[in-house]
């Protein structure tokens, strides 16, 4: 994707820091998106206005996004044989968006104590999850899928963590706390559900997010938080939607 030069002083902006010159480099090495998508998403970025810092900047890319579902998932749909058991991973305070009718009373936690609360009470939260008729993901939905190379590492958590990119889990792991780890069918996606390679647009919240060319590949992969950690894990984005049948686990530091 090329900057506009009438967006110079955006991209200026976008230059100021690590994080979003990082964001800013993702989308400039982003070579598979439709020239409409690509029109629209500047065109949404250029609304905003002349950006006052580089946080200003990144909130007018994230917001053309977020207020657009659309320009989502506009690389290629992930072929069959892929992904066949798709693995998400979050943090406990997600946990009531996922499932609403957990009881958070009946542990005596708040969302707000969720990612500090201890594997005994996430587990008897997980426990009332797994007896939910579905699980709901909600917005742009991450996944990554089972292999025996993400179970080799899934015992120190911290480094599966390290490997599939994620700061925010990452740290949760490291700091002692718990995260939480939901699995299901790509089959059991809704019939309108569909598996996409991710793109710089999706990845538009997420510094550590690259992306993957050329745009044949068949699917996307995480770029660790350190060097050194071993190779990323395959990635692939959907839309939000409800899954029946699903399992959920306790991942502990």
């Amino acid at each position: 994707m090329i900057v506009p030069s009438h967006l110079n002083q955006w991209a200026d902006a976008m230059k100021t820091s690590p994080e979003t010159s990082q964001i800013l480099q993702n989308l400039q090495d982003e070579a598979c998106i439709d020239p409409a998508t690509e029109e629209e998403f500047w065109r949404r970025v250029e609304s905003a206005g002349t950006p006052t810092d580089s946080s200003a900047a990144w909130k007018a890319a994230r917001n053309s996004i977020w207020q657009s579902p659309s320009l989502n998932r506009k690389r290629n749909l992930v072929a069959a044989g892929h992904f066949d058991r798709l693995v998400r991973f979050t943090l406990p305070t997600k946990l009531p968006d996922m499932f609403p009718a957990l009881d958070l009373a009946s542990t005596g936690l708040t969302r707000a104590a969720l990612d500090s609360a201890t594997s005994t009470q996430i587990q008897e939260l997980l426990d009332e999850a797994a007896t939910s008729a579905s699980v709901d993901f909600q917005l742009l939905v991450w996944v990554t899928e089972q292999s025996p190379a993400l179970d080799a590492v899934r015992a120190t958590a911290s480094d599966l963590m390290d490997r599939l990119g994620l700061k925010a889990h990452y740290a949760q792991i490291t700091g002692g706390g718990c995260c939480v780890e939901i699995q299901y069918d790509r089959s059991s996606l809704p019939s309108t559900v569909s598996l996409h390679v991710p793109s710089a647009l999706d990845g538009i919240d997420n510094d550590q997010f690259r992306p993957r060319n050329p745009c044949s590949v068949a699917f996307g992969a995480t770029e660790p938080l350190t060097s050194g950690s071993g190779p990323g894990f395959p990635e692939a984005v959907h839309e939000s939607c409800s899954v029946m049948n699903f399992d959920v686990k306790l991942l502990s530091p």
